[in-house]
């Protein structure tokens, strides 16, 4: 197979004791060289392989079926990478900068030094693209949240909303408190943590967000929700960006929210809220994802969300079946009593509500 995938690549490299940060590193160089194609030939032939080993240069004395051999490729680069990952790491660099270093004195492109060459913008994509994949990896093989977790979401619904409730979150919940005490429940720590901001700086694993990181599909039920609704209150995290909302993520466009309209005589409270509305994706801005513990424990028997907001949907159904048939009653009794003021309401309710 010409083109590796990112698994065979690391294997490769694995197989040569090259691991951790300096593997990720030099996939990222062969990435950014080859698109990991062993095949791929470049400046007029003359440049072959996966690290482009070059005809007059580390490729010297090497027919071009030679450099097409990904572990002779590998055995041939990894002592100038193992060099100069030892020399920048020395000098104090890391992350994105010690990697296009690494690339760039290792693979000595045109103009190499230049910080703002397009070899140096390539291998920080590159680099960009592997560590989020590693990232993506690690996050997603995290557990999944526990049944309880829906069991104290249902246990707050209807709890009303109200911004800076009192600290014991019995007559009120803002988004924060609520979501703090769901995940305290199934014993996630938090720390601190108050605001939803403070949250989002608390959950460390980012599964997705519009700044281009991770993958909205990866998105799972149990993740954070976070929006960009204005809070003076908090303080912009790392990226700039001060998210003022939260919720719990519960079905591809639902989320347990504090604000949904469960409240007490219809005001705002803890419910399901459906984020699929132009307000709510407009806002959406990041999904993190919580260490939850392993549930080793029998799962406790609680309805899915889907299956919660159908059995709401046939009750209110029943419900309304119920209403109408009685107004008919009513109806039927104030003709027969001549009662016509009731027979207007009657009428008028029905016709109202019965289609």
């Amino acid at each position: 197979m010409a083109v590796l995938t990112r698994e065979e690549m690391l294997a490769l490299l694995a197989r040569h004791g090259i691991e951790g940060e300096l593997a990720m590193i030099m996939a990222a160089g062969a990435l950014a060289e080859s698109g990991w194609d062993t095949q791929r030939r470049g400046d007029d032939g003359h440049s072959v392989g996966l690290f482009q080993l070059h005809d007059q240069g580390l490729g010297a004395g090497l027919d071009a079926a030679q450099r097409e051999d990904p572990d002779l490729q590998v055995h041939v680069m990894a002592p100038d990478y193992r060099h100069w990952y030892a020399h920048w790491r020395a000098a104090g660099y890391t992350d994105a900068e010690l990697a296009w270093r690494v690339c760039a004195w290792s693979e000595r492109p045109q103009d190499y030094t230049n910080p703002d060459s397009a070899a140096a913008r390539a291998y920080r994509a590159a680099w960009a693209s592997v560590r989020a994949a590693q990232a993506g990896d690690a996050v997603a093989a995290l557990p999944a949240p526990p049944a309880q977790l829906w069991a104290e979401c249902e246990r707050r619904r209807g709890i009303p909303y109200r911004l800076d409730p009192p600290p014991d979150g019995v007559t009120a919940l803002d988004c924060s408190l609520f979501v703090r005490q769901v995940l305290a429940a199934v014993g996630v720590e938090v720390g601190p943590a108050r605001t939803a901001e403070q949250l989002r700086q608390a959950t460390a694993h980012v599964v997705a967000n519009h700044q281009g990181v991770g993958d909205w599909a990866a998105v799972r039920d149990g993740d954070l929700l976070f929006f960009t609704t204005y809070s003076p209150a908090d303080l912009p995290g790392p990226d700039g960006v001060a998210v003022g909302h939260v919720g719990i993520r519960c079905g591809r466009l639902r989320m347990w929210d504090c604000r949904a309209a469960d409240g007490q005589a219809g005001a705002p409270g803890v419910g399901l809220t459906d984020i699929g509305t132009p307000y709510w994706q407009a806002v959406l801005y990041e999904a993190r994802r919580p260490i939850y513990p392993a549930d080793a424990s029998p799962p406790v028997a609680v309805a899915s969300c889907d299956e919660q907001l159908a059995a709401e949907r046939s009750l209110t159904g029943a419900l309304m079946h119920d209403v109408i048939r009685q107004a008919r009653l009513l109806l039927d009794e104030a003709l027969a009593a001549k009662r016509w003021d009731l027979v207007g309401t009657a009428r008028g309710w029905l016709q109202q509500h019965e289609a």
